[in-house]
């Protein structure tokens, strides 16, 4: 029997944290969601849970969140939403819908290629006391100028009537078909029963969904789950045999789920012949009391600090794992970076609370500064393990491009050795590094013996091995974040900034594997140079597509090793500058879709006040770096906060700051530009930041 579910507030906190694990920094169009806060019981017969959050994988991989009117104004939900989002959705038919349909609406938004679709649900209560039926729906058809077929008049009970509106004005609308059995509703989509047959029927609830668009009818098969009532563990095994006989993979809401969270299903739904499967969660994340840490000093604060806050602290602080402090980087530091990962203040800051997370690091900076150095190596989170000495490009800033001719491959035997020596000094992820590590012809294998050992595995790839579609497949279950380089969007682009005349036509089919391949683990990078500029809008049609947590921007890196003049290639401080009002435009469209912009080396002046929190001398805490570095089988450990972002790299980044720096207000987080640069073309474009 299942447990009771946890309050609203801890759903909320659940929600949010489950979001931010799967997919980065929730868009800022939910930030109405996090602003109202919820009770901390729900009132007497009503159900714990506002949210859905929902992963779509197959064929058009995906993910929504949906939100019911419980302990809200739905008109203010609607409102806030509509003036997110802006005005190109049709906003009055949505009005139209509500006026015609009446009763306490569902909100939903749904996260694919482009812009976000908005959803509006009306469903009956209980199952299967019936919403409306074929003339009631063909009313509403008229009533919304929405056209449907004429057997729709002919339907029998409708469950539950949805209304999707789109970024370009079109509408499209939905009826759900209710019946205690798949086999019920079978005979008008006879292709998805295989599938949703696999799905245990006893006290559960079916529906048959009809899609009406321009495109055409499409059908779904959807099973409803309670989860106040079902077992958990029997419903998630249900949720196991769906996505397997769709043939799809649920390791991406298991491997990223944060410890702690409670997950309880709430749909399952299987369109596209069967291809296409959707999984529906309510996340819970109950508030938790400290446990003892090493230090008496730190545990007492961590113990006072966490009473003032007990609805916000969302998981145990560890005695000897996530919360042990050491001192890496000094008061002046970051304080995630003197923490282990899984931090209560880095928590706090994932989740999206940053003034607690100030909070807290404030309370704690006085005892952290006392600390002695420790050993770093002790408590590193992630690894980088070099195991190809070469790459199938030839890219003209390269900075690595000497080390990498030579060709090298690190032994299977040391790798594994390696790989084993990581997870007994507790390693997080290894990072599989080159060139380009996916050369190696035993790079599954070092994948799958990583998972094996526990650890969690990340990789920089050009693409180019994913246009064999078996290895993409074969790959896809071992590996939970790849960085994916994305240059360019052209033959004739690819061909000067890769060396390759090939480059464009391999790319475009490994890049349409990766996409349905890879979703939600990606990292994408762009280098911008005066060749790929023109072609940015096209580049960032590539990189939505990948549905990415990051997108990093970067400059060539000025090194000797480099094929071409990294100063004439890359952009003028002038130039990004210029290229700020369409950099800000993107970062709100990424954004929309959950993935953040981050500027790698570009100074916070030139990007002005919307970006320049998302430069990544803001996510790290100083490099020692030095050109020339030569891959080997020694591992570089990480001992920053749990992302790549924090990463300390063995290459030189030769910046300084100029004169105007003096005065700049972010003095102390900026590294300035490249020396280099600044030798040719003097200091006269760096100025003191303006808020």
């Amino acid at each position: 029997m299942p447990t009771p579910l946890p309050g609203p507030r801890a759903h909320q906190r659940g929600t949010r944290a489950l979001l931010t694990a799967l997919f980065g920094a929730p868009p800022a169009v939910l930030d109405p969601l996090w602003a109202q806060p919820l009770p901390e019981e729900a009132p007497p017969g009503q159900a714990g849970f506002k949210y859905d959050l929902y992963l779509t994988e197959g064929e058009r991989p995906g993910w929504g969140i949906a939100y019911n009117a419980r302990w809200a104004d739905p008109a203010a939900e609607r409102a806030a939403l509509a003036a997110a989002l802006g005005p190109t959705y049709d906003w009055a038919r949505a009005e139209r819908f509500v006026a015609h349909l009446g009763g306490a609406q569902t909100l939903a938004l749904g996260f694919s290629a482009g812009p976000p679709r908005v959803k509006l649900y009306r469903q009956e209560e209980p199952w299967g006391a019936g919403l409306t039926d074929g003339p009631g729906l063909a009313a509403l058809g008229a009533a919304l100028d929405l056209p449907l077929p004429a057997w729709v008049a002919e339907l029998g009970p409708i469950g539950v009537v949805t209304l999707e509106l789109r970024a370009d004005g079109t509408c499209a609308l939905k009826a759900y078909l209710g019946a205690p059995s798949p086999h019920t509703l079978a005979d008008r989509a006879p292709e998805l029963l295989p599938a949703m047959a696999q799905c245990t029927e006893a006290g559960a609830w079916f529906y048959l969904t009809l899609r009406f668009d321009p495109q055409g009818v499409r059908t779904a098969l959807n099973k409803i789950y309670n989860p106040q009532e079902d077992d958990p563990a029997a419903a998630w095994a249900d949720v196991a045999r769906l996505f397997a006989a769709a043939g799809a993979n649920l390791d991406r809401l298991r491997q990223r789920c944060p410890p702690g969270l409670e997950l309880r299903p709430t749909a399952t739904a299987v369109e596209a012949g069967g291809r296409q499967v959707d999984v529906y969660v309510a996340a819970f994340q109950r508030p938790v009391a400290p446990a003892l840490v090493d230090d008496p000093q730190i545990h007492a604060i961590l113990t006072a600090w966490c009473a003032e806050h007990t609805d916000f602290v969302p998981r145990p602080i560890e005695a000897e794992g996530a919360a042990r402090v050491v001192a890496a980087g000094g008061p002046r530091g970051d304080l995630r970076l003197r923490l282990r990962a899984q931090s209560p203040v880095e928590v706090l800051a994932d989740i999206g609370l940053p003034a607690l997370a100030a909070s807290l690091a404030a309370a704690l900076t006085p005892a952290l500064a006392a600390l002695p150095a420790g050993d770093k190596a002790d408590h590193a989170r992630r690894v980088e393990l070099f195991t190809v000495d070469g790459c199938s490009l030839a890219c003209a800033f390269c900075c690595e491009s000497t080390r990498i001719a030579q060709k090298r491959l690190l032994p299977t035997a040391t790798v594994q050795a390696r790989l084993r020596e990581a997870a007994a000094q507790g390693v997080g992820v290894v990072q599989f590094m080159g060139g380009e590590a996916s050369l190696h012809p035993d790079f599954v294998d070092h994948l799958r013996t990583a998972k094996g050992l526990g650890l969690s595995t990340y990789t920089i790839t050009n693409l180019l091995r994913w246009e064999d579609r078996a290895f993409a497949e074969a790959v896809a279950p071992q590996l939970d974040e790849v960085m994916v380089s994305v240059h360019a969007a052209s033959a004739q682009t690819g061909a000067l900034i890769t060396g390759r005349s090939s480059w464009w036509s391999r790319f475009c089919v490994a890049h349409q594997n990766a996409v349905s391949t890879l979703q939600g683990r990606v990292r994408a990078s762009t280098v911008l140079t005066v060749h790929t500029l023109p072609e940015l809008d096209a580049i960032a049609d590539l990189v939505a597509a990948l549905r990415p947590q990051a997108w990093i921007f970067g400059s060539p890196v000025p090194v000797a090793a480099a094929r071409a003049d990294a100063l004439e290639l890359g952009l003028s401080l002038t130039q990004w500058r210029a290229l700020r009002p369409r950099l800000e435009a993107l970062s709100t469209r990424m954004a929309a879709q959950g993935c953040r912009l981050v500027f790698f080396c570009v100074p916070p002046c030139v990007l002005g006040p919307m970006l320049a929190d998302d430069t990544h001398d803001e996510l790290i805490d100083g490099q020692d770096l030095s050109d020339g570095a030569a891959a080997s089988d020694e591992m570089t450990f990480f001992w920053s906060q749990a992302d790549f972002l924090s990463e300390r790299r063995p290459v030189t980044l030769a910046r300084r700051r100029g004169l105007a720096c003096q005065s700049c207000q972010r003095r102390d987080r900026c590294g300035g530009y490249f020396a280099a640069y600044l030798d040719r073309h003097g200091e006269g474009e760096l100025e003191p930041f303006e808020p």
